[in-house]
């Protein structure tokens, strides 16, 4: 299964074809329904224009939605310390989406590998070229 980062689904409800197909590849690939965390829930729906309420309520209804629970939660622990340990300070919401996908062992569909440069973390390796 799939966990589907904030920025492709973004891409997605903006438009972008090569995200918007990508995720219906991964949906044909999936036993499951493709995931997103709570945290990337929270994060399109604050950064969503007005306008676009209505289809945001449906796109996201097509996700699973991973809830944080005490091991997400203690994962996401582990990884800050980690990180503090060689000088990076990561934000909170990625390590909670890390720490997801690592629970759920999950592989991570992003743009943004660098936020999740963990060797732990099985980030999606063919994404697509953004047009």
């Amino acid at each position: 299964m799939f966990l589907v980062d904030t920025d492709v689904l973004i891409w997605a409800l903006r438009g972008r074809q090569p995200v918007i197909q990508l995720l219906a590849e991964l949906r044909q690939q999936a036993s499951e329904p493709l995931a997103a965390s709570v945290i990337t829930v929270f994060e399109v729906w604050a950064g969503r224009h007005e306008s676009e309420e209505q289809v945001t309520a449906e796109f996201l209804a097509e996700f699973t939605h991973l809830r944080i629970d005490d091991e997400i939660a203690l994962r996401a622990a582990e990884l800050a310390r980690f990180d503090r340990a060689s000088g990076y300070s990561p934000s909170v919401p990625d390590l909670f989406i890390a720490a997801t996908a690592l629970a759920n062992d999950l592989t991570l569909v992003t743009y943004n590998t660098r936020h999740f440069d963990y060797p732990q973390v099985k980030v999606y390796a063919e994404m697509p070229v953004l047009t």
